[in-house]
This record gives structure tokens, C-alpha cells and sequence, in this order.
């Protein structure tokens, strides 16, 4: 009788682990999404098309902050249509190697 208690009680243990490390792996995952939705950031710029140049806009803004002396069909097909499509830059490091790129 002693044994059957025992080995009750051993199993008992052990599930009770199983089952809390579940919980904490799933509290643990959910909370690994809820970060990533928070750390995704939107693009400060986006290099664009204005009366037919290469443009830089910024966040927010509907006008660009600056028109560059490069005209999209003097690009190439490839790039022409990135830059139609829109190129994001989410620091301003990032824009000016964009712009560094493209205009040069």
C-alpha cells in the first residue's frame, strides 16, 4: 500500500512539472508575440517618385522633403519600379545610403 502511494504521489509530481512548464512555455511564446508586434517599427522614409525625380518623403508628410535632380526614366527598369513602388528607410542612416544609391 505504502508503494502504490509512493509511485501516486511521484506521478502526481511529475505531472504537476509537465503541466507547469507547459503553462510557462505558452505564457513565455505569447509573450514573445505581443513584443514583436510592439517592436515593428513603420519606415521614417520612403523614396518615391515626384513630378518624375527621385524624392524623398518623410513620415506623416504628403509633399517630399527633398526632390532630387535624377529622373526616374533615366534609371533602370529594375530600379524604376522599386522607386514607383516605393523604397523604405526606417533610419535616417538608411535613407541616405537609399539616397546615396540612387542619386549617385
Amino acid at each position: 500500500m505504502l508503494r502504490f502511494l509512493l509511485k501516486a504521489t511521484a506521478v502526481t509530481a511529475v505531472l504537476t512539472l509537465v503541466i507547469t512548464a507547459a503553462v510557462l512555455i505558452s505564457f513565455n511564446l505569447a509573450s514573445k508575440d505581443d513584443q514583436s508586434v510592439e517592436t515593428t517599427a513603420s519606415p521614417l522614409y520612403t523614396l518615391g517618385v515626384y513630378d518624375g525625380r527621385v524624392a524623398l518623403y518623410k513620415r506623416n508628410f504628403s509633399m517630399p522633403v527633398e526632390i532630387y535632380d535624377v529622373y526616374l526614366d533615366t534609371l533602370p527598369e529594375a530600379d524604376r519600379g522599386l522607386i514607383e513602388n516605393g523604397i523604405y528607410a526606417y533610419s535616417d542612416e538608411e535613407a541616405e545610403r537609399l539616397i546615396e544609391d540612387y542619386t549617385s
